[in-house]
């Protein structure tokens, strides 16, 4: 057993040396930053719009902005990167057969680069939440208006919400994980993410949208912040749509696993 775990953790560094110096890590550092800049000078730009109503705190629309910035469009586009990113540098450099002969059980690195997106996930949702916090009290600084300085953001909320948007997010991963597994072309899995993210956007409001993955964390966001301006705290255990995305997980990573194993005969 702890051989096992040895073996996951050393797969899972390795994983990340592969990646340490690639593109993928600036735009995991950069994306963020740029989002919160953005949203940052368009609140100080449009001060009036951002001037909380009484009694509600003004954090819950601060962080609300900045989420539905993103969760329409730029989270999708970046989990669809990162998912694909990890894979396509076995592809590109033609190292499978390489993998397949080491003295290991092969389902450790499978299961170690999925882990690695995840990571990658985690760590830049905990980025983006610290940027809005740090940003959020400097806007509140200089625009006294705003009533930010005068609040405490709910990190308990914060938490949550983060937690949400990472399980309605994992069916986005595990898919575009198995379809960059399945295509050696990596334009292949993109185009069908951007497809997806655009059809998302186009259909979040429908009464089915809970079917469709990429629709996923703009419902969190949505239901979740409605809620929140509500000053009510009954958010609910887990949404149908975050369900379903623990649902799509367990599918699509078993279709990934089968496709993983079929790069062995290749």
């Amino acid at each position: 057993m702890l051989n096992s775990i040895n073996l996951y953790f050393n797969c899972i560094k390795a994983e990340f040396l592969k990646i340490k110096n690639s593109k993928i890590i600036w735009v995991s550092l950069l994306g963020p930053l740029v989002i919160i800049a953005l949203q940052f000078s368009r609140q100080l730009y449009y001060a009036a719009m951002y001037i909380p109503k009484p009694g509600i705190n003004p954090w819950i629309g601060y962080f609300s902005s900045s989420w539905q910035a993103i969760s329409f469009l730029l989270l999708p586009f970046y989990l669809i990167l990162i998912s694909n990113f990890i894979v396509y540098e076995e592809h590109k450099s033609d190292t499978w057969k390489d993998i397949f002969i080491l003295p290991i059980n092969t389902k450790y690195i499978f299961i170690s680069k999925f882990t690695v997106v995840l990571i990658l996930f985690t760590l830049t949702l905990i980025y983006f939440n610290f940027l809005q916090i740090f940003s959020g009290l400097i806007l509140g600084y200089i625009k006294k208006e705003f009533l930010l300085m005068s609040y405490s953001p709910d990190y308990k909320q914060s938490s949550t919400f983060m937690l949400k948007i990472f399980l309605s997010s994992l069916s986005i991963v595990s898919l575009q994980f198995w379809l960059s597994l399945r295509n050696k072309n990596y334009i292949v899995p993109i185009s069908i993410g951007i497809m997806g993210i655009v059809f998302g956007i186009m259909i979040f409001q429908w009464k089915y949208s809970y079917y469709i993955p990429f629709t996923y964390p703009t419902l969190t966001t949505y239901k979740y912040f409605q809620i929140m301006k509500l000053n009510s705290a009954d958010y609910g255990l887990l949404y149908k749509h975050e369900l379903m995305s623990l649902v799509y997980l367990i599918v699509f990573t078993i279709f990934g696993y089968w496709d993983y194993k079929k790069l062995k005969s290749e």
